[in-house]
């Protein structure tokens, strides 16, 4: 009865050392601490840009409305032009032509 005591000890002992959970590799957890850490880096990066952007807009927001204004005051003259223009053979000829190079460029760039 002796031997199947042991055999039992042998047996729990193995099966409670399988069940032990091994400890991490250096490699892997240094690994992890350096991803971990890059990826919070860039996370904190990126907000500060966010918040420098929208900083940078609300500074702006004066020249930027008044700008906003000015092109919108400008934009039917330009409209106006640019009907005047494309009413004409020669306007509406380099619009024809503009188009054909533009879609065949799209094509090409497509395929």
């Amino acid at each position: 009865m002796d031997s199947n005591d042991d055999c039992d000890r042998t047996c729990a002992t193995c099966s409670t050392a399988s069940n032990r959970q091994l400890p991490p590799e250096p490699f892997l957890k240094a690994t992890g601490a350096r991803v971990a850490k890059a990826r919070a880096r860039a996370t904190l990066v990126r907000r500060a840009w966010q918040a420098a952007a929208l900083a940078a807009v609300a500074v702006g927001s004066p020249w930027l409305i008044s700008g906003a204004v000015q092109l919108s005051a400008r934009l039917g003259t330009l409209f106006a032009l640019a009907t005047e223009w494309l009413s004409t053979r020669t306007g509406t000829g380099a619009a024809v032509i503009c188009l054909l190079v533009l879609l065949v460029w799209r094509r090409r760039s497509i395929l």
